[in-house]
């Protein structure tokens, strides 16, 4: 994304967010995340979703059956966890599957300060973690 010469707001509707996850069918699983900007100067700051009414995300299944699942202890500053419980993918015939899932955020939009750049989920490469049964 170039960087904007002014405040530019981010619709997440219309920009959904791709993540990967791998989850098994009896198996809970976390996930913590948040949305951070970086200015020009490298300087990083979290980003403001408190007027993100809907917190949400979309759960894409095979048969293309879309699962909402709650955002929960969304802050001010945007840190959120998600948790998918067992019942969330008790369809699944398989013992896991990998997901291509988008984040949307129905009602969520996201005013960047001029000269930003967007970083989306920073710092996510711990969510490796192991969710087998």
């Amino acid at each position: 994304m170039p960087l904007p010469d002014s405040d530019q707001t981010i619709n997440w509707n219309t920009q959904p967010i791709r993540l990967n996850i791998r989850i098994s069918k009896n198996t809970t699983f976390w996930w913590k995340g948040h949305l951070t900007y970086t200015n020009e100067d490298g300087v990083t700051a979290d980003i403001d979703l408190s007027d993100a009414t809907v917190k949400k995300f979309c759960l894409e299944s095979p048969g293309g059956t879309d699962t909402l699942i709650e955002l929960t202890n969304l802050t001010a500053t945007g840190k959120f966890e998600i948790l998918i419980q067992p019942a969330d993918i008790a369809a699944l015939d398989e013992q896991d599957y990998r997901y291509d899932c988008d984040i949307v955020l129905p009602a969520g939009n996201a005013t960047f300060p001029a000269g930003a750049s967007m970083s989306i989920f920073e710092g996510i490469a711990t969510v490796s973690a192991d969710i087998s049964a």
